[in-house]
């Protein structure tokens, strides 16, 4: 997500600290959620906070809300980005471990092999997480983080315009296909987005295109590793028509906007849809509150979508911490339910805690009634099996190729298939 339009949110929510004092006020229920542990001398922790704009500033709120109920703990922060996060641990595995890393929960997974993680199995705040956040975080039986906040993908898509024309929400290809016909009939462009991002033409490759293997197979990558499926084979080829379609009906300097462009455009009723993260909806609010949107997932050639559930801040626990007590009463802090809500409201994304707060948009409604329905994917089960940097990425890059014209489909096709040995999650 661009700082442009990260920028919006932080403004927005810091207008609101000054308006009404330190977001995270509510100490005594904080406290009474968190009691338990005893840290009777002053430690400090060593936090690695891999940070986004939209969590600027957070590490004072943790501060406030955490020696409000343990004051003899005290935090020494290191903020970085998540982009920056392997060659930390690198050298910190070589050093001594942060007592805390708040990453993403897939890096579970991604750093499982170095026994690095405490499992949390056995704690009692890790019950205030919803089941379903769980899945990416456990690996062989044990509860390898704590994820935070989720950011909910899909299709967001402006309700006035499906009203007026008609339009029912698409479940299959062919729905869609006849959606954005309806659409360009009346002169209004089906999706906005904004490829001068790479990274998010990868999102978008990874989302669609992996939503259509899991539906095929939920352990698609693993067979893909195995030989038993290829890149040839009918859902592999249905994942690219996925993303052809966006690519054939979104503006045609797509390549050459940035995401604020594409945001405009959508709220303005230029574009009827944009395919993207929960993240962006508090950009619409700000852009026109009175906007009606709402939210469903990219559809696939079964009619069987899922929204995608990436677990963004998630929280672990270093498994050679010398400060066990310490960590524990601090996590049980950042567990609590008015602590995590406030958390929601601050960062404009929904919370994985029980009983929060959530930050609300016109599309929580479409959320809730998926995720009620069973019809929610966790993103790792797509990027444990296919990594986003070493196959969605440079595939995603391929096909901007065939976009352009340089290689056939058939050449992204073949490339995508020598990149089997990267995937599995037993690779």
């Amino acid at each position: 997500m661009k700082k442009s339009k990260m920028l919006l949110v932080v403004m927005s929510m810091a207008m609101g600290l000054a308006a009404c004092g330190s977001v995270f006020a509510g100490a005594a229920e904080t406290e009474a959620a968190a009691a338990g542990y005893s840290v009777d001398e002053p430690v400090t922790l060593k936090v690695l906070f891999c940070q986004g704009p939209t969590e600027a500033g957070l590490e004072d709120q943790i501060d406030e809300a955490v020696q409000a109920v343990y004051p003899n703990i005290s935090c020494d922060y290191e903020i970085i980005t998540w982009e920056d996060l392997p060659g930390k641990l690198q050298q910190y595995m070589q050093s001594g471990m942060p007592d805390i890393v708040v990453a993403k929960s897939q890096d579970a997974n991604n750093f499982a092999e170095y026994n690095i993680w405490a499992d949390l199995s056995d704690t009692s705040y890790i019950h205030n997480v919803f089941d379903s956040a769980l899945w990416g975080v456990t690996i062989d039986d044990k509860i390898l983080g704590m994820p935070y906040i989720g950011s909910y993908g899909g299709v967001y898509y402006n309700k006035t315009i499906f009203s007026d024309l008609g339009l029912e929400v698409p479940k299959t290809y062919d729905d869609l296909e006849k959606v954005c016909e309806t659409l360009k009939e009346n002169d209004i462009t089906p999706f906005a987005t904004h490829y001068l991002d790479g990274w998010f033409h990868g999102w978008e490759l990874a989302i669609a295109g992996g939503g259509e293997l899991m539906s095929a197979s939920e352990t698609w990558g693993d067979e893909f590793h195995d030989g038993k499926v290829t890149t040839s084979d009918e859902a592999f080829q249905n994942a690219l028509k996925a993303m052809d379609m966006i690519h054939k009906y979104t503006f045609d300097d797509c390549y050459s906007v940035e995401q604020s462009t594409c945001d405009a455009r959508f709220v303005k009723g230029e574009a009827a849809m944009a395919f993207d993260m929960s993240g962006v909806a508090a950009t619409y609010m700000e852009l026109d509150p009175d906007l009606d949107f709402g939210l469903f997932p990219f559809p696939t050639s079964k009619g069987d979508g899922c929204l995608n559930m990436e677990p963004n801040a998630t929280f672990f626990k270093s498994a050679s911490t010398e400060n066990d007590e310490a960590c524990d009463a601090f996590l049980s802090v950042i567990a609590s339910p008015e602590f995590a809500g406030q958390w929601s409201q601050y960062v404009g994304e929904a919370s994985l805690i029980k009983d929060a707060d959530s930050f609300q948009t016109p599309a929580q409604p479409d959320i809730d009634a998926y995720s009620e329905q069973g019809l929610t994917r966790d993103q790792n089960m797509i990027t444990n099996q296919l990594p986003y940097n070493e196959f969605w990425d440079p595939t995603s890059s391929d096909f901007t190729e065939y976009i352009n014209g340089n290689i056939t489909l058939d050449e992204v096709t073949k490339r995508a298939q020598e990149r089997a040995d990267v995937c599995g999650t037993s690779k």
